[in-house]
């Protein structure tokens, strides 16, 4: 007899395979697009290259003139997936685009099982955990945010941590709580801050509303504190920095539009046609529950007349996150606003994450609620039909959806509202069949149900414009790059040390970390207040992170020790490049990149007095030179000035003075000399121990049992 635990796992199992399929194919392939192929990918990239050649990235020179690389959150340089990444990597020279969407995708598969976890220690039945895990893992708000991988490392440990909480209400103790210290942890080091936010506050939510509130909740205050303890090695090297940048006040004005709520209902009410622009009805996001979601919350109405215990604290958790993204009388945002630091952690848009675990919750409890009830009718003939109907009902609607998705002809608009009607109403028929068989039809219809339940997943939040691009995303083999020659592209990477401005409809400014050469530009969250500077003196601004530079300002050129310009055919200042006498054409006529050398170039360091300077050793964070001259004066290093840089002469330690407010510069004394600049990630070393002494301490606390005592500790003392 086939028991529906099996068929359920089996369906779920083969419904995450061909979720993801097409993002794997070698023909007809897709892949995600946007931040995870333009900002992510290129610090992975960068981070594997930089240990393959054995050194830890600290500095980072391809962007902006130099940044802290470590202390950027987003890199997710010590979150453990990003080293099995590498691992599993290990023996390719460049790290390849599709294992970076493989650990996207592993995530979200863990996600899932997380929740299934989660769920089922909540006592729910094996199918109402997987519809409820599905909720989770593969309903709108995942779907949408495949793009952002912090977000994705985050959202997939909040299911850990619900347990960690359920267990110790359960069992009135505190060591379940190691849950949601290692979630907590996993969920910061994952990159993005403001989703750990999120994360504090969700849990924060859910242990104020469990039975043993007032036990519980300091507990888990204390589990977050001692995580951002074991995340010391990030949080000291990023704060230490922080005082560079400018707060950014991005909290929102809140969603309160109704039509942005419909998307949790309609799949395709806006129409996320891949074949449509992204900014295409720009504000409205894919956040369909699926059939699971809806049916569940429905059938959650009146399971909480018997079970309202077990839905507090989800509804706890949907109402304060609700509170954020609504913003009502905008209080959230006047309240948010009276600090820089929740200015810049706090995103009205984020706390969608809390609300869809709540929705899974709850959906999982209306279910089973459901499926638990007995059978009124005692009717074989009904229940065999009930059977084969479903079967029948739901094999139609997925191919249906099947052909429609792989044609992007679903309706949109009004229209949109039917297909989850119809898909409601056949899952809402599988349900009762689920309850009315037994034994092996049972499992039939478990199945059926994941599968269906699969199927309309997949055919709305894949291969949309949200999510899905079509090929398989960036490649740049060694040496070659598309719309350049050959010889150009090599005569600037041999001249890597000195700096390329990019111009107008020139490559992307990731894809000049590939390239292994430095530009002026880039789009990193991290720009700091002295570049922006400036930039305000000569340059201007496209957006709040892009810039350009005129050509013609020889002295910035000089600045930032600029030697080539690379511009797209079309550019602001071709023709202007091309008469210039100051510049020499490089590349070919008919190439749709043309790049142009400086013919009286400065490179990235410099000296104001006679005399000769030369480069003798250059990696990221260790720069040497050799200076002669016989009057001495101010040497200039052009890289941005951060508090881990040191220098000294000759082996002595020199101070570095600021130089154009944004970069670096020593004074040397008059002879031959050698400068040494040393770059070193401020505090990384006291926060990697004050995180390996946390680590330890709390492995200790949590495993370690004390010869004839007993295993269970209380949340508080005891009297016996």
């Amino acid at each position: 007899m086939l028991r529906p635990s099996i068929a359920i796992a089996l369906a779920a199992l083969a419904c995450t395979h061909a979720f993801f399929y097409e993002y794997r194919r070698p023909v007809r392939s897709m892949h995600i697009p946007y931040d995870l192929s333009g900002y992510h990918y290129s610090l992975a990239g960068y981070a594997f290259e930089s240990v393959k050649a054995g050194r830890w990235p600290q500095w980072d020179p391809t962007t902006y003139a130099g940044m802290d690389f470590t202390a950027n959150p987003q890199t997710a340089l010590f979150y453990p997936g990003t080293w099995l990444m590498f691992l599993l990597s290990w023996n390719r020279d460049r790290l390849s685009y599709q294992a970076l969407q493989d650990q996207v995708f592993i995530h979200v598969w863990v996600a899932f099982l997380l929740a299934f976890y989660w769920l089922r220690g909540r006592k729910s039945s094996p199918l109402a955990c997987t519809l409820g895990a599905a909720v989770y893992a593969f309903s709108g708000y995942l779907c949408l945010n495949l793009q952002h991988f912090g977000l994705v490392a985050a959202y997939t440990w909040f299911p850990l941590a619900s347990r960690g909480i359920d267990q110790a209400v359960e069992e009135d103790r505190w060591r379940p709580l190691w849950k949601v210290v290692a979630a907590s942890a996993l969920c910061f080091l994952g990159g993005y801050p403001p989703m750990w936010v999120v994360f504090a506050i969700v849990m924060a939510a859910y242990s104020l509303s469990q039975r043993r509130r007032w036990r519980v909740a300091p507990a888990v205050a204390a589990a977050l504190a001692i995580s951002l303890l074991i995340c010391a090695v990030q949080i000291l090297p990023t704060w230490s920095i922080s005082g560079l940048r400018e707060p950014e006040a991005r909290f929102g004005s809140g969603h309160q539009d109704p039509l942005f709520y419909l998307s949790y209902v309609s799949p395709n009410y806006h129409d996320f046609s891949v074949k449509l622009p992204k900014d295409y009805h720009l504000g409205m996001d894919y956040l369909y529950l699926g059939a699971p979601g809806l049916a569940g919350l429905l059938l959650a109405l009146p399971a909480m007349r018997r079970r309202m215990r077990e839905a507090l604290p989800l509804l706890a958790v949907l109402g304060t996150c609700l509170f954020f993204v609504a913003n009502p009388f905008d209080l959230a945002q006047q309240a948010v606003a009276q600090n820089k630091l929740a200015m810049d952690l706090f995103r009205d848009w984020y706390f969608l994450a809390g609300m869809t675990p709540a929705a899974a919750g709850l959906a999982a409890l209306g279910l089973d609620w459901f499926l638990r009830r007995p059978t009124r009718s005692n009717s074989s003939w009904l229940f065999n039909v009930l059977f084969y109907a479903t079967i029948a009902l739901t094999a139609l609607w997925a191919a249906v959806e099947v052909v429609r998705w792989r044609a992007d002809a679903f309706a949109a608009g009004p229209a949109s509202l039917l297909d989850p009607a119809v898909t409601l109403a056949i899952f809402a028929l599988g349900l009762f069949a689920f309850r009315s068989q037994s034994g092996t039809r049972r499992a039939i219809i478990a199945a059926v149900l994941v599968i269906g339940a699969g199927v309309d997943y997949k055919a709305f939040g894949t291969s949309k414009r949200f999510n899905a691009e079509a090929g398989q995303g960036p490649v740049y083999p060694q040496g070659r790059f598309p719309a350049m020659s050959d010889d150009a592209l090599a005569e600037m990477q041999s001249h890597s040390v000195d700096r390329v401005l990019r111009e107008d409809y020139g490559p992307q400014v990731y894809e000049f970390r590939f390239l292994g050469l430095s530009i002026p530009q880039g789009f990193d969250p991290f720009l700091t207040k002295q570049m922006r500077q400036f930039v305000n003196r000569h340059g201007t601004w496209d957006t709040d992170r892009e810039f350009r530079l005129n050509p013609a300002d020889i002295q910035a050129m000089r600045v930032l020790g600029i030697r080539y310009v690379i511009s797209g055919a079309p550019g602001e200042h071709q023709e202007q490049l091309y008469h210039d006498p100051r510049y020499r054409f490089v590349e070919r006529d008919y190439s749709f990149y043309r790049i142009y050398e400086a013919v009286h170039f400065e490179h990235p360091w410099a000296m104001n007095w006679p005399g000769e300077v030369t480069l003798t050793s250059w990696t990221p964070e260790h720069r040497v030179f050799t200076v002669e001259s016989a009057t001495g004066g101010l040497f200039t290093f052009s890289e941005q000035f951060f508090p881990g840089w040191s220098a000294t002469i000759d082996g002595q330690p020199a101070l570095i003075e600021p130089w154009e407010n944004a970069f670096q510069s020593v004074p040397a004394p008059a002879g031959h000399h050698t400068i040494e600049f040393l770059y070193r990630t401020p505090y990384l070393r006291r926060g990697a121990a004050i995180s390996l002494a946390t680590l330890l301490v709390l492995t200790l606390l949590v495993f370690r049992r004390r010869a004839g005592s007993p295993a269970r500790t209380g949340l508080q003392s005891r009297i016996n």
